[in-house]
């Protein structure tokens, strides 16, 4: 897997989902992968199909790097309280 970072916006500018909210939208959208049947993300579900079925070594290192993390679980519950403020806010 290669990745190409470009720095002042240029992926923003693209609507490329690179922020660390959209990464973490990933990361939970990976973690509910085998129990979501709504699949409220379906980007994010199509990139998880393609990881599991097209190169399950990297698939393998993401489950992982993301399962019983606790720093994630921290991050997630950063982003969950701040999005409930927003909506009440």
């Amino acid at each position: 897997m290669n990745f190409l970072v470009i720095g002042n916006e240029f992926d923003l500018a693209h609507h490329l989902k690179t922020k660390y909210a959209d990464v973490l939208h990933f990361v939970e959208a990976y973690r509910n992968y085998n129990n979501d049947t709504l699949r409220s993300d379906p980007v994010f579900y199509e990139i998880i199909d393609e990881l599991k079925n097209e190169d399950k070594v990297h698939f393998e290192e993401i489950d992982t790097l993301i399962q019983h993390n606790k720093w994630i679980t921290y991050f997630l519950s950063i982003l969950d309280q701040r999005e409930k403020e927003e909506k009440t806010g």
